[in-house]
């Protein structure tokens, strides 16, 4: 709704590993979100948390809308990782990768209160 702070999150896991084996060693890749990039798809600045945000009643992320249409918002992860060998110690993979989901269209409406007298 236009002129309100609409509550947004993401269900993505903030972690993940994975288990392979490379050259007949036991591997194991764990990545981790760093950081959460919510373009808004209104021409406003992006927003970057820490959080993945939550259902109401968590207002972790919050965006309000200020005209009515639709947007195309998207969400860039940053993810940081670790991996070991053979159960080894862990080591920390240098750098971070962004990964960016495809644009999802929101339409945003604009909604009218009423005052209403009466028994109700």
């Amino acid at each position: 709704l236009v002129n309100k702070a609409e509550i947004i999150y993401t269900t993505t896991p903030a972690s993940h590993t994975y288990r392979f084996t490379l050259l007949g060693h036991d591997v194991r890749l764990t990545t981790r979100v760093q950081t959460y990039t919510w373009n808004w798809g209104d021409s406003t600045p992006s927003t970057t948390t820490t959080t993945p945000g939550g259902p109401y009643p968590n207002f972790d992320v919050t965006h309000t809308y200020t005209t009515a249409g639709t947007c195309n918002m998207r969400l860039g992860l940053t993810y940081a990782a670790t991996y070991t060998v053979d159960g080894g110690p862990s080591q920390t993979i240098p750098g971070t990768a962004t990964i960016t989901s495809q644009p999802k269209p929101l339409t945003v409406h604009t909604a009218h209160s009423v005052l209403v007298q009466g028994n109700h």
